[in-house]
């Protein structure tokens, strides 16, 4: 049963992954203005719960019941490993795939900061060469703790528990 809860905790992490791909696919091909940028966000945060919500609820129509823990365990198990997949993502978007767009941004942060803060400019692009590294940690750890977060809200609306005094009532 644990093997084949990760098996389609794995299958689910990809499809929810999809989704945060797609959606920084977009943002770094197209370069959508503000309103546009602000609308995906809006799409992809409420495409990734609704996708975990469903995940989670398919997941435990099988079972005769299914708890809060059970439905934390499971939605967290998607999220951790959904994490991984993004966070690899993330380094093969900024090291291999479009350098030049983390390259722009950390040319931007620099100008702004040069001058307020010349020293702070220096030390981001001193930083520049590490930034794919930092990028991938730094992600992989906000997905997780957001996955943590919405696997708690979630699991207590997917939950099926059957308590003891309902089963007692039956058999008389």
């Amino acid at each position: 049963m644990q093997s084949s809860q990760w098996r389609t905790a794995a299958i689910n992490a990809l499809l929810l992954s999809i989704i945060t791909i797609v959606v920084s696919l977009i943002q770094v091909v197209f370069k959508p203005g503000t309103v546009l940028s602000i609308l995906l966000w809006i799409i992809k945060f409420i495409g990734c719960l609704a996708l975990l919500y469903y995940f989670m609820k398919e997941f435990g129509k099988e079972l005769e019941s299914f708890s809060y823990k059970d439905g934390f365990n499971y939605g967290f198990k998607i999220c951790l490993l959904s994490s991984i997949v993004l966070a690899a993502f993330n380094f093969l978007q900024y090291a291999i795939l479009f350098p030049e767009s983390l390259q722009d941004a950390v040319e931007q942060v620099a100008m702004a900061m040069q001058s307020a803060n010349p020293a702070g400019a220096e030390a981001i692009e001193r930083y520049q060469a590490k930034l794919p590294q930092i990028i991938t940690v730094t992600s992989f750890f906000y997905y997780t703790v957001f996955g943590l977060i919405a696997s708690a809200i979630i699991a207590n609306y997917t939950k099926k528990e059957t308590f003891p005094t309902d089963n007692y009532q039956q058999t008389l």
